[in-house]
């Protein structure tokens, strides 16, 4: 257990980064450089000024920490700048509740003008009881043509479901809806989905959220570098 002064001198240590220039890429290196520190509490000190910059700072933090990641020959550097990402965009970006309209839905067999567009919508087959759908008055048979920006190839069964299992609860969206025949505009607050039986538990999804993101945000950094190596090759 670190004794008061320790303690102490870790806040002291924290301000000093608060009050830093968080944007510079000095400041952040300098930090990620220390998360390989002689000592335990410096490592943990970096790590926790890390977290903390990233959450005004999000950009430089995240591309020095995948940086770190790829060429730092310290396994404690790699371990540590990779659990300053997790953090963050785990508390940024990852769902534990997740979004609930409260339909069973299916692909409509017909086309639907939407604006100078024709789409297959998606068709309400079940409205569940007690759920956003019934409060705002969708009903079976009801087509839902657009939600938010997402409409025509981009907006399937499959698409629906995943987009608003990517909101909260209390996340409004807007549907365009076609109901006996008229085409209507409903923004809605969206409810919890339920838990069942099949869900994996959240420590897993977190698990695998985090490391599908990791993966993506990896492969983009190299992509990006490599274009920048091409860049500055000199031309024959």
């Amino acid at each position: 257990m670190p004794n008061g002064d320790t303690s102490n001198r870790t806040a002291r240590a924290l301000e000093k980064v608060r009050g830093a220039d968080a944007s510079s890429r000095t400041t952040i290196a300098s930090l990620i450089s220390s998360l390989g520190g002689a000592t335990w509490q410096k490592r943990q000190l970096s790590q926790r000024g890390l977290v903390e910059l990233a959450s005004e700072h999000w950009l430089p933090v995240q591309q020095q920490c995948l940086r770190a990641i790829s060429r730092s020959d310290d396994p404690e550097i790699r371990l540590r700048a990779t659990e300053v990402l997790r953090a963050v965009v785990l508390t940024k970006h990852f769902r534990e509740q997740r979004g609930f309209v409260g339909v069973r839905l299916t692909t409509s067999a017909s086309t639907v003008k939407l604006g100078n567009n024709h789409v297959r919508p998606i068709q309400i087959v079940t409205v569940l009881p007690a759920t956003a759908a019934s409060t705002n008055g969708l009903r079976a048979a009801d087509m839902i043509l657009q939600v938010d920006n997402l409409s025509g190839a981009k907006l399937g069964v499959r698409q629906f479901v995943t987009y608003i299992a990517g909101k909260s609860p209390g996340d409004k969206v807007k549907l365009v809806i076609q109901s006996n025949g008229r085409q209507i505009t409903k923004e809605i607050a969206l409810g919890a989905r339920p838990i069942l039986p099949e869900d994996r538990p959240v420590e897993v999804r977190r698990r695998e959220f985090f490391d599908h993101w990791l993966k993506e945000a990896l492969k983009k950094a190299k992509q990006r570098a490599d274009k920048e190596s091409a860049k500055a090759r000199p031309k024959r």
